[in-house]
């Protein structure tokens, strides 16, 4: 079903989780890994090593997900750290994505989602 231009995932914590954090393929990698890896806290250079990343790549990512609050930062002997929110609510959200994510039709909206956040449209 469409909604405002877009396609309805019947979700709406679903809908509002992505339109808020998974705003580039970057982040989308950041949460699969993190939810996979729940317990990691990593500086942003591990982070960026594990997922093939640049870090300057990675890093707007990491900033908007800390300040929505899928991500926590924690500053451990000088080293600015992340790993994924204890917050059990968020961590739901995250697996119910992942979930649709897993389902064509549900990706390929989510996908679009992310290239019209890049581009802009």
């Amino acid at each position: 079903m469409e909604v405002d231009g877009r396609w309805d995932v019947g979700d709406p914590d679903v809908d509002a989780f992505v339109d808020a954090n998974i705003v580039s393929f970057a982040a989308w990698d950041l949460v699969i890994y993190l939810n996979r890896n729940p317990d990691t806290c990593e500086p942003l250079a591990g982070l960026a090593a594990v997922l093939a990343r640049q870090e300057t790549d990675l890093m707007p990512a990491v900033r908007r997900l800390v300040r929505t609050g899928v991500l926590v930062e924690s500053d451990e002997a000088g080293t600015i750290r992340y790993s994924l929110t204890a917050d059990v609510a968020v961590r739901a959200v995250i697996g119910r994505f992942l979930d649709m994510a897993a389902r064509r039709e549900h990706r390929l909206e989510f996908v679009r989602r992310v290239l019209a956040q890049i581009t802009g449209a």
